[in-house]
This record gives C-alpha cells, sequence and structure tokens, in this order.
C-alpha cells in the first residue's frame, strides 16, 4: 500500500534526523508555520497545507520546503508558498498562485544544478532560475522570471503577462497565441534568444542582446517593439516589429531555424545607427517619423514589391536591390543604391548622392538638387525633376558611364556628363 506521513503542528522537520520516520510515500502538511527538510535521494510526494509567510501547500499561506535531494518530485497546490530547491535532477509542478521559487544548488554551480525540470501553471508567480541545462515550462499568467546565470537553458511559455530576464546563452520561447510577454537582459548578453513562435501575440524586448541571434519571430500576425539593441529576425509573415532604440539588426525573411518567407511584415524603426535586411516580399518599412527623424541607418531591400519610406533624417545608406520596389525619402543628405528591376523611388528633400546600377530594366526616380550616378547598361531611366509635379524647380546633375542607356529627362536645369 501507500503510507502517508501527516504533520500538523508548527515548527521544523528535518526527515535526516528523524530516523523513525521510514517506508512513507507522502507527506502531507495541514498546520502552519511548518519548515520540512526532504531526505535525500527519497522520492517523496509533498502536498503541503496552510502556514505563514514562508509557504507550500493548498492554504494562503504555507509552508517552507527545502529540497536537497536528487530526482525527488514536488507538487505545490497553495498560495503564497516558497521554494527553495538545491537538488539535481528533479521536476517541480506548481498549481498555486502568487508562489515564489528559489533555486540555490551546491557546489560549483550556482543556483539549480544542471538538467533539472520545471514546469509552473500557476499564475502571479516568481521564479527566479539558475544553474545551466534545464528545460522550463510556464503556463501561467502575469509569472515573473529571472534566469541568472542559467546556461544552455530554454524557457517555454504559454501564458500571458509574463515577464522575463535573461542572462548569456539562455532563452524563452513563447508558445501560445493572444499572449504578451516582456523580456529584458541582465546588462548586455550573448547567445540569449527570443523566440515568438505563437500568433496574435505582443512582445515588448528592452535590453542589449546580441548575435546568435536575438529575437526570432516564426509565428505569424505578430507584434513585436524592440527598445534595446538587439538582432531582430522576422522569419514569418504578417508580423509587425517595431525598432525604438537604436543600434539594432533586423532581418526580414531570411534567419536561423525556423526559415520562412518573410512576407507582408510592417517594421517601423525609431532609432539611430540600426540596420534593415528586407529579403521578404510586400513588406513595408519606415524609418522615422514626422516628428522624429531617424539619421544614420542602413536598410537594404531585396525583396519583391516591397515599400521603404524614410521620414526625414540624415546620413542613411538605402539600398534597392530587388523588384518592382519603392522608395519615399524626405530627409537630406543620404546615400541611395539603386540597383533592382522595375522600381521607382522618390526622393524629397536635397543633396542626396544616387548610385543607379540597374542594367536591361526600367527605373523611375524622382529627385531634387542631387548628384546621381548611372552605371547600369541597357538600363531605361525615366527621371523626373523634383517628387512635386506642381514645382519642377531643382538642379541635378547625372553622370552616366554606362552603355546603352535611355534616360528621360522631365524638368528644368538638369545637366549629364
Amino acid at each position: 500500500g501507500t503510507d502517508t506521513l501527516s504533520i500538523s503542528g508548527p515548527g521544523s522537520f528535518d526527515l535526516n534526523s528523524l530516523a523513525a520516520f521510514t517506508g512513507f510515500e507522502n507527506v502531507n502538511l495541514t498546520g502552519t508555520g511548518e519548515s520540512l527538510t526532504l531526505r535525500n535521494g527519497q522520492n517523496l510526494a509533498v502536498n503541503a497545507g496552510s502556514g505563514n509567510s514562508v509557504t507550500l501547500g493548498a492554504g494562503d499561506n504555507g509552508v517552507t520546503i527545502a529540497l536537497a535531494g536528487s530526482s525527488d518530485a514536488i507538487n505545490i497546490a497553495g498560495n503564497s508558498d516558497t521554494l527553495n530547491l538545491s537538488g539535481a535532477h528533479d521536476v517541480v509542478t506548481v498549481t498555486g498562485s502568487s508562489d515564489t521559487v528559489n533555486f540555490s544548488g551546491a557546489g560549483s554551480s550556482s543556483g539549480l544544478k544542471s538538467d533539472s525540470d520545471l514546469t509552473v501553471t500557476a499564475s502571479s508567480t516568481n521564479v527566479n532560475i539558475s544553474g545551466s541545462g534545464h528545460s522550463i515550462v510556464m503556463a501561467g499568467d502575469n509569472d515573473t522570471i529571472s534566469m541568472a546565470g542559467v546556461v544552455n537553458s530554454t524557457m517555454y511559455l504559454n501564458g500571458t503577462g509574463n515577464n522575463v530576464t535573461l542572462t548569456n546563452w539562455t532563452g524563452v520561447t513563447l508558445e501560445g497565441d493572444n499572449q504578451s510577454l516582456s523580456v529584458s537582459s541582465t546588462g548586455s548578453v550573448t547567445g540569449a534568444t527570443v523566440t515568438v513562435a505563437g500568433a496574435h501575440d505582443n512582445v515588448t524586448v528592452t535590453g542589449q542582446f546580441s548575435d546568435p541571434w536575438g529575437v526570432i519571430v516564426s509565428g505569424t500576425n505578430d507584434s513585436v517593439t524592440v527598445n534595446g539593441s538587439s538582432p531582430i529576425h522576422l522569419v514569418s509573415d504578417n508580423t509587425s516589429a517595431t525598432l525604438a532604440a537604436s543600434n539594432s539588426v533586423i532581418t526580414i525573411g531570411a534567419g536561423p531555424s525556423p526559415t520562412g518567407t518573410g512576407s507582408n511584415d510592417t517594421v517601423t524603426v525609431a532609432g539611430t545607427h540600426d540596420h534593415v535586411n528586407v529579403t521578404g516580399n510586400n513588406d513595408a518599412v519606415t524609418v522615422g517619423t514626422y516628428y522624429d527623424n531617424a539619421d544614420a541607418n542602413e536598410v537594404h531591400v531585396s525583396g519583391s514589391n516591397d515599400s521603404l519610406v524614410f521620414e526625414g533624417g540624415f546620413g542613411n545608406i538605402i539600398s534597392m536591390e530587388g523588384a518592382s520596389d519603392q522608395l519615399l525619402v524626405s530627409g537630406f543628405y543620404n546615400t541611395v543604391n539603386i540597383s533592382g528591376t522595375d522600381g521607382t523611388s522618390r526622393l524629397y528633400g536635397y543633396g542626396h548622392t544616387v548610385s543607379v546600377s540597374s542594367s536591361n530594366t526600367t527605373q523611375t526616380l524622382y529627385a531634387y538638387n542631387d548628384t546621381i550616378g548611372v552605371s547600369g547598361n541597357g538600363l531605361t531611366l525615366n527621371f523626373i525633376t523634383d517628387p512635386n509635379p506642381g514645382n519642377p524647380s531643382g538642379s541635378n546633375h547625372l553622370t552616366v558611364t554606362g552603355s546603352g542607356d535611355t534616360i528621360s529627362l522631365v524638368g528644368p536645369q538638369n545637366t549629364v556628363d
């Protein structure tokens, strides 16, 4: 049969010291103010009762449990409970709410020892994790998770309103749909990965993440806001991303596994010194806003039917390398490289340096007081001075070094070499 040890009074109970209590499989804590230390190596299922501020159990107060053994199973069913865990290869399931789980394994590894599993289905829970090689599943809502020094560990989330702090070589994957997640870093971290795999999710990333891979969006119809410097990969379709800080790198349509087309995405860049690569199709990228210009950014567009808009700013580098792409620039003194096919580029402002190297295709270019070099062969260039047809003024200078080109000029005061 199955034997059960029931403890109902307050106090501390160390099963390593209570040698007379042996042969039971379950422990029930039904009192208050209890502290239980499990015997090393003994497989026990603990169902805690109610207690004080240090808690585990079915009540709103609970007990304190120190788990020092190995290969143990604990069910935290109560609310406002605390678990202090230092064993290895343990499996922990949390079904209560407002619980706190602290991992502080001994030895050279700080925190929970390697290769342990944690499953948390509770809500409003605080989890502090250290160690290495963990697989962590969080299914509750409004949880706060800190992964301090948890090398080569990944957390899988299927709840909403969670807050996660990552360190070097840790990862979090949002698997659910219609969920929200906030991710931050402990300073500048390397090898941390944020994966958005669900649909219709809203994710905010704050911090400094470096390759590999940063933020990976593989779900659909997701919204991602990045407030710190980080590489971002949009490998799915119908996703929106906002780069609110600076020094970020975003790639649309290609990236780490899983790969995807990265089509029909929307990206807004509000910072400076960001790098955007667009390899998908039918994407829309906006750099800067009417009130806040973005400077010194670099954008490469190699997909098809993409739209790129620069709202002001200067010192940006723009490369249009795809087919049937649309460019609108309203800033000053930007560098624009056009090498794709059948595109249209409208350059508001002035002082841009433009290179058109497309060959055997047609390009349409609107410009005003810019320096333009044409080096493609067999190019048909429809060149119109000033994007505003009602003000056909301006003075552009074209230098043509290619062969077999056909250039149509509309507007006065242009010079051609």
